[in-house]
């Protein structure tokens, strides 16, 4: 992939975030209609293209890759964490200093990642970029959640709920299970 196909992907993709910008600003889309559109994405387009992505004879080494893909998030997460413990606890604003450490932690992999990863690489892009998608709804619905809850114990269960009934992560265990069952159809390929 050259840097021209990169560039002209991330353009067409900051036009449709222009021209969905200049609609909004023309009155043709109301807060409920972003909401409505915002719902359709989040709980089905997204699933869907995670799951087409998946659906792909099984690969030991593309599994493999998977796995070391979402340790690979994860540290990042972590090291992420620490950093801005250590960027913004001197702010004395509680809010800017919990929203200046979410914002800091956390992107939006999944609403501009999977669309991006899409566009450049085509469903293999899409399957990788799930291993980002997997440790941000962990984290973010846990300890990024944590960030603005004042110190009252958690209750783990209704966290690990949230978690799993993520859209995402729906798709994903589906893409999964999709993934790992054509080994046993169809045998592995290394």
């Amino acid at each position: 992939m050259s840097i021209e196909q990169i560039f002209n992907q991330v353009v067409i993709i900051f036009l449709l975030m222009l021209l969905g910008a200049v609609i909004r600003k023309l009155g043709f889309l109301h807060p409920q209609s972003i909401n409505d559109l915002t719902n359709i994405t989040l709980y089905f387009l997204s699933p869907i293209v995670i799951i087409k992505a998946f659906e792909q004879p099984f690969s030991r080494s593309r599994f493999y890759q998977l796995l070391l893909l979402i340790v690979g998030v994860f540290l990042t997460y972590f090291v992420s964490i620490l950093i801005a413990k250590l960027l913004f606890h001197k702010v004395k604003d509680q809010n800017i200093r919990q929203i200046a450490t979410y914002g800091s932690i956390y992107s939006n992999n999944g609403f501009m990642g999977v669309p991006l990863a899409q566009g450049l690489f085509g469903s293999v892009g899409v399957f990788y970029a799930v291993a980002s998608m997997i440790g941000f709804n962990v984290m973010s619905w846990t300890q990024g959640i944590g960030i603005f809850q004042k110190r009252q114990p958690h209750d783990w269960r209704t966290q690990l709920k949230k978690i799993i009934l993520n859209p995402n992560i729906i798709a994903i265990i589906t893409g999964l299970f999709l993934f790992i069952s054509s080994f046993v159809e169809g045998g592995c390929r290394m």
